[in-house]
């Protein structure tokens, strides 16, 4: 990025730290579940809650820092795509009974393609693909 201000100029140093600061949370969540599974795995299989509790932890970040990230790039008149890319990583890592997963995914869906719209940043042909994915 120092090789090139005309990105910094157009994003700014709060937005690029922001999302520095975002995805090394979200690394680091990801990084406490791989150890919470590989303890599970090779030393001592974790109680329900304990499983639970650190696949909700991962959840959660996800689909904040998703979120966050999409309302940072409509403001800076981007898309939605780093919501839906998290959508799609939490879909293909994490197997969730839907009951829990559907709700979820489309609530954080439906409020970003709403916040879109009020920011007039969503394009009809981009609204209607939205809702059909």
């Amino acid at each position: 990025m120092r090789d090139n201000p005309a990105i910094v100029d157009r994003v700014g140093w709060d937005w690029i730290i922001q999302h520095r600061i975002g995805y090394s949370v979200q690394l680091g969540s990801a990084v406490l579940l791989m150890v919470g599974c590989l303890y599970h795995a090779f030393k001592r299989p974790l109680a329900g809650w304990q499983a639970n509790v650190l696949m909700f932890q991962c959840l959660s970040i996800l689909l904040v820092l998703g979120t966050y990230a999409t309302y940072g790039d409509i403001l800076h008149g981007n898309g939605l795509y780093a919501l839906i890319t998290q959508i799609v990583a939490i879909t293909c890592v994490f197997i969730i009974r839907p009951i829990v997963s559907l709700p979820l995914t489309f609530s954080t869906l439906w409020l970003s393609i709403k916040f879109s719209e009020a920011c007039g940043v969503l394009g009809h042909g981009d609204a209607v693909n939205l809702y059909v994915f």
